[in-house]
């Protein structure tokens, strides 16, 4: 991890954990349409502050329902980041307990800009959440919970990055519980499932993931199929990779010359 967890207050144990994107939305009051020129002064009114984020929004609404909820996020050490505490903590001391104050990030914001009578724009910044992975979730933490809940995978870089490698996409399909009248023949499951793909079992600087060979310790290389296997260089001069194999020997001419 890049931070260190705010640690307000120990983290209790959780039915629900909610995880990922949080932020600090900026409401500008608008008097009439806003038309941003160059060199072009706006007259605004009172800004109002307010977290935002499936961390903030679906945290806080679980814990007004009376469930145990434990959040978990990043935001910088800066103003806005201690905003977004300080609202939190108002809710629940201990709902800051797993949010991670990162001193080289800033923490994600977004200037919601409301002209009357006109749909909503956006300003976004994101701030600590581009770097939000699945190393970043305190796993021990969850033991215990019912559910985990986490958002928002396109706004969160990590998540997608190399084709999605932290997700994992699960569907499944069976009969209905029962025959009786409204309940469905058949359900479908749809799940997305956050692991950590950052383990290196033979501890040669190259992720699992992206190791041709995860149990022999080997260099990186540009090559998918050569990276992380040991240096193992052919006639070309390349790694070879574990689907490579020396060419069986040719027999030897007894009558030719000698080798």
């Amino acid at each position: 991890m890049s931070g260190s967890r705010s640690g307000a207050a120990a983290r209790p144990v959780s039915d629900v954990v909610v995880a990922g994107h949080v932020s600090l939305d900026v409401f500008p009051t608008l008097y009439g349409p806003v038309k941003i020129e160059p060199g072009r002064l706006v007259v605004v009114g009172p800004a109002v502050l307010s977290t935002g984020g499936v961390v903030a929004n679906t945290g806080v609404a679980l814990h007004r329902l009376g469930v145990r909820v434990g959040l978990c996020a990043k935001v910088g050490d800066d103003v806005f980041g201690r905003a977004v505490l300080e609202s939190l903590a108002q809710h629940g001391e201990h709902l800051v307990a797993g949010i991670e104050v990162c001193a080289a990030e800033p923490t994600s914001y977004t200037i919601v800009i409301t002209p009357p009578g006109e749909d909503r724009s956006f300003l976004h910044c994101p701030g600590a959440n581009q770097t939000f992975g699945a190393e970043d979730i305190p796993y021990d933490d969850l033991a215990g919970a019912r559910l985990f809940h986490f958002g928002y995978p396109p706004l969160m870089p990590r998540m997608y990055a190399d084709d999605g490698a932290q997700l994992r996409v699960k569907l499944g399909a069976g009969a209905g519980l029962n025959p009786h009248f409204g309940a469905p023949e058949w359900r479908i499951v749809f799940g997305v499932e956050l692991f950590d793909h950052s383990t290196d079992r033979d501890k040669d600087g190259v992720t699992d993931s992206k190791d041709a060979c995860p149990d022999t310790p080997g260099v990186k290389t540009k090559d998918p199929k050569t990276n992380g296997c040991p240096v193992n260089r052919g006639s070309d001069g390349a790694p070879k990779g574990p689907q490579d194999q020396d060419s069986p020997a040719e027999p030897r001419d007894p009558n030719g010359p000698p080798t």
